[in-house]
Formats: structure tokens, C-alpha cells, sequence
């Protein structure tokens, strides 16, 4: 009985993270007009649900495999590979017929980001790099409280910027490049 409640426990918890996470692509794409096609809870393997009903235009769902879940998004190449949709002409309500700050909006949906800049000769003062540990604390704290989805602290230097600008590359390289944990930071922290 214990091993069942626990059992239940754990998939109680991901389900809240997973709805608060998919809720966020679900948000910004909704915000910017964009048909949302689905929103599971778990997976519909199959095309079998416990649970499905239609609201808004999008079809709710909760399947019957307890691994994840998704928000199936019109006119994005997602895990369904529906490429034969790729082949018509976007329509207004499609992914792909927006602008690419709204695209990343929606992309970015489950991941808040709390970035800052500093100039080089700065980054690696004594005094930042203590507010480095300290915000980086703080997202991952919002983030283990699982109301505000989750939190990465970004900071990136004008060299840093640059030479990534250069390089072409995307608002989110960016972010995977520059996103500072808590580990990294109490390394470079020598007392």
C-alpha cells in the first residue's frame, strides 16, 4: 500500500509540473493567436485517452501513459512529424506564419529566463559574482516552488554578446551558452 501511495505521490507531482510547463507554450500561443491543436496530460499513445473533450477549439486530454505530456501546436514540426501539413501554404492562425520573437515566445513558454549584461572588465568582480550565486538561488528556489515554471539566470558579457552575434547565432543558443548554475557559480566563488 505505502509503495502505491508513493507511487501516486510522485506521479501527482510531475502531472502539476507538467500542466504548469505546458501551460506555457499553451499561454503565448493562445496570446498570439495561434491554433493550439492539444493539450495532454501523459501520452494519447495511440490515440487512446482516459479523458478528452474539446474547448476553445483545442482538444484536452488525459492519456493513458504516465510519461509527460504536450500541447500539440498548428504549424510547428513537432514529435508527431506531421510534415504533410508543412507542404500547404502557412495560414494566418499557424505557428510558422509568425514573427520570430513570437515563435520564440511560444518555444520559450516553459522556461522564464532572468537575464542581465555586464561589461566584460566587469563580470568577473568579487561583488557580481556574489549576485550571481545569490539570483541564480533564487531561480532555482522559484523554480523548486513549481507555481512559476522554471527559472534560469543568464548573464552575458558585451565580448560574449558579441562574438555570439557574430557567429549567428539564436536568441536561445544564447541562453544555453550564457545560463549560469548554481554549481558553476560557487566554483568560481573562492573565499
Amino acid at each position: 500500500m505505502v509503495i502505491f501511495i508513493k507511487t501516486f505521490q510522485v506521479i501527482l507531482a510531475l502531472s502539476v509540473l507538467i500542466i504548469i510547463h505546458e501551460f506555457g507554450h499553451y499561454l503565448w500561443a493562445r496570446l498570439f493567436k495561434i491554433r493550439v491543436e492539444k493539450f495532454y496530460l501523459f501520452f494519447d499513445l495511440g490515440g487512446k485517452a482516459l479523458a478528452r473533450w474539446h474547448w476553445g477549439g483545442t482538444e484536452f486530454g488525459i492519456g493513458w501513459l504516465p510519461f509527460g505530456g504536450y500541447c500539440k501546436i498548428a504549424g510547428m514540426i513537432d514529435e508527431s512529424m506531421d510534415l504533410e501539413q508543412m507542404k500547404q501554404e502557412p495560414k494566418p492562425w499557424e505557428f510558422r506564419s509568425h514573427p520570430a520573437w513570437q515563435r520564440l515566445l511560444v518555444m520559450a513558454g516553459g522556461v522564464n529566463y532572468l537575464v542581465e549584461t555586464k561589461g566584460d572588465e566587469r563580470v568577473q568582480d568579487r561583488n557580481v559574482q556574489r549576485k550571481r550565486l545569490a539570483a541564480t538561488e533564487w531561480c532555482r528556489k522559484l523554480t523548486d516552488t513549481g507555481l512559476a515554471g522554471e527559472w534560469q539566470y543568464v548573464i552575458v558579457s558585451e565580448n560574449s554578446f558579441y562574438g555570439l552575434q557574430r557567429a549567428h547565432a539564436t536568441f536561445a543558443d544564447m541562453m544555453d551558452r550564457c545560463t549560469i548554475n548554481t554549481a558553476t557559480v560557487q566554483g568560481e566563488l573562492a573565499f
